[in-house]
This record gives structure tokens, sequence and C-alpha cells, in this order.
């Protein structure tokens, strides 16, 4: 499954520093595997230096809203 196979590299992006994009990545991952709370709590505050950013909070109301998964 691709998106299973994405999730990795996004968090070791993550881990490596990488910026904005591998945490929007990887939170569209995890929400397209109807993993919604993990997807949030990845871009949430405390989580996420760029929490405030314009792309974080669009996919965050994205996953809030469900637009995101295959249910």
């Amino acid at each position: 499954d691709n998106q299973a196979s994405a999730e990795s590299p996004f968090r070791k992006a993550i881990e490596l520093g990488a910026g904005r994009d591998s945490y929007y990545g990887l939170a569209r991952v995890l929400a397209e595997l109807n993993r919604t709370t993990e997807a949030l709590e990845v871009i949430s505050p405390k989580n996420c230096l760029y929490y405030e950013e314009e792309e974080i909070q669009e996919i965050k109301t994205e996953i809030e809203q469900g637009m995101h998964g295959s249910a």
C-alpha cells in the first residue's frame, strides 16, 4: 500500500529536522490510513513548529472535516 510505505520516510525526514512539507505529508498519509487522531497529533502545536502556517492549518481542517481517508 502506497500510503503505508510513505509513512516511514516522512517520519525519518522529520526526525532528521525536515521542514513543514514533511509534517504536512505525514499528516496526510496518516489521515488517508484513517489514523486521524495520530495525524492531528503530528501537526499539533506541541509537535509541529509549523503549526501556525497556512498549509498546516489547511490540512488540519481537512482532516477534522473527514476530507481524507478511505472510509
